[in-house]
């Protein structure tokens, strides 16, 4: 193992990555100018700062400290990430204050709430003979409101007519990955993460990235994206749809703007490797496999889809869309498919990271399957794609040896020896001695007993998109990337 590993030295000189935060978009000025949250509100936010645990996720205290406070110091955090001063105070008060961990342990919280409390799987058919003895009972009238063991959140939510209650908690999620993202965005930030932090947010990157290369037959989160439907069939879904079918839709769209997001997250962490705890590291390159986690990403992205469109009198053609930065599709012509869009980049990134870096060199242990899969990549590495991204020369010479070296058939990696492997300590707290039945029960009888149009809560949420020039700067599509 350790020939083929000496086999492959590390390029001397690297290509530089350049810094995208030193390029000045004139068209965004007057975003850039923007002050949503001042430097003094924005210490008084994040001190105040505090987890919650999945049995309190949508209740008010939640509501007003994460989807109201935290909407509106992302933004402003992204504001100041885009400015030429390099004042970025949102993300030092988060860092002074060390409620880094905090925000990880809420964005556990909330993902584990839309997956284990807000919806259940599709019903097996045990699962619909059950619901048929449901229907016989109420037939007879051996029904009650109180047996809300009937429903499911989701279903209660759609009854009480507060979707979009719902819809604030799950955006809540996308918000902590991109600003996490941010933090994370310098390597001196992401030296500030504590193991057990840094293992639970490898975990949950692995999680997102899993959900965006599983199968179409089995993604309804993909295929909603990749097949979406003439503007026609949508407008007359969006007509017709239920509340329930509303929700659904809410969160499959929420899901993949932060599987998305998590990508460049992922992407963030293989950079930062080496000031990564060792249990992050040996979770990157040998437990998730980040390096083949990417290569499904790129063989089949879920961020390119082909439509129908129209074009001068034809009534449809095929037409290629690209997801950009700010989470729209943009329709691109046939001879732009090879231009790539940041989140492509974000995938080559990480290769180049995994492939090139020291540690990685160090610790990854090649094998035959792991040799094959990687050279899948290398079809893609061609002049276009070096231009727009020359430190994938060096990628594709790390290719080239490594088609041409001998490696086992089967390798385990450094320290497989051993008998330990650190566990994702945040999420088991998050997971620890619940009930899910009685959570849904709780949460119906506590957080979702009134509609839409009575909720105060939402009032305050909505006048976060009513500060002075905040139009305007989502018009200058500020990037969450």
């Amino acid at each position: 193992t350790k020939k083929h590993k000496n086999a492959m030295k590390t390029p001397s000189s690297l290509t530089p990555i350049t810094d995208t935060n030193d390029f000045h978009d004139p068209s965004s000025s007057q975003s850039i100018n923007l002050t949503i949250v001042s430097v003094e509100e924005s210490e008084s936010i994040v001190s105040s700062l505090q987890p919650f645990p999945i049995d309190e996720i949508g209740c008010s205290p939640f509501l007003r400290m994460y989807a109201y406070d935290l909407e509106r110091l992302s933004l402003q955090a992204h504001i100041c990430a885009k400015r030429q001063d390099g004042d970025e105070y949102v993300v030092d008060a988060i860092l002074s204050y060390k409620k880094l961990e905090t925000l990880i342990r809420t964005l556990l919280a909330v993902e584990a709430w839309r997956t284990l409390v807000l919806d259940s799987p599709p019903p097996s058919n045990n699962e619909d003979k059950n619901n048929h003895h449901k229907q016989e009972a109420a037939t007879n009238g051996n029904d009650s409101k109180d047996d809300l063991h009937d429903f499911t959140l989701a279903e209660k939510i759609a009854e009480n007519q507060s979707s979009l209650r719902c819809a604030f908690i799950l955006h809540v999620e996308t918000t902590l990955c991109s600003l996490i993202n941010l933090v994370l965005y310098r390597k001196e930030n992401a030296e500030e993460l504590d193991s057990d932090s840094a293992v639970a947010l490898v975990d949950y990157c692995a999680r997102q990235m899993s959900s965006l290369a599983a199968p179409l037959a089995n993604n309804p989160m993909v295929h909603k994206q990749k097949y979406p439907g003439t503007v026609q069939e949508t407008a007359a879904r969006i007509q017709g749809r239920s509340t329930l079918e509303e929700i659904r839709d809410n969160r499959l769209g929420t899901e993949f703007k932060t599987a998305v997001v998590a990508t460049s997250l992922a992407r963030h962490l293989c950079e930062h490797i080496s000031c990564l705890p060792i249990g992050a590291q040996t979770r990157i390159l040998d437990t998730h496999d980040y390096l083949q986690m990417m290569i499904p990403l790129i063989d089949e992205p879920p961020w390119t889809r082909r439509g129908m469109g129209s074009n001068g009198n034809k009534d449809s053609v095929h037409v290629w869309e690209k997801l950009l930065h700010d989470h729209e599709w943009k329709q691109v012509a046939p001879s732009d498919l090879l231009q790539i869009t940041q989140c492509e980049a974000q995938c080559w990134i990480a290769v180049f990271h995994l492939t090139c870096s020291n540690v990685c060199r160090e610790r990854y242990a090649l094998n035959v399957f792991r040799k094959e899969q990687l050279l899948r990549l290398r079809k893609y590495l061609n002049e276009i794609m070096l231009d727009q991204l020359p430190i994938l020369k060096d990628v594709m010479r790390y290719m080239d040896e490594l088609a041409l070296l001998n490696v086992p058939e089967t390798s385990t990696g450094q320290g497989a020896a051993l008998l330990m492997q650190q566990i994702d300590r945040l999420r088991e707290d998050v997971l620890n001695c619940q009930n899910w039945q009685e959570l849904v029960d709780l949460q119906c009888r506590s957080f979702f007993t009134a509609s839409d149009a009575q909720d105060e809560d939402l009032r305050l949420i909505a006048s976060v998109y009513d500060e002075e020039n905040v139009g305007c700067m989502l018009d200058n599509k500020t990037n969450f990337f």
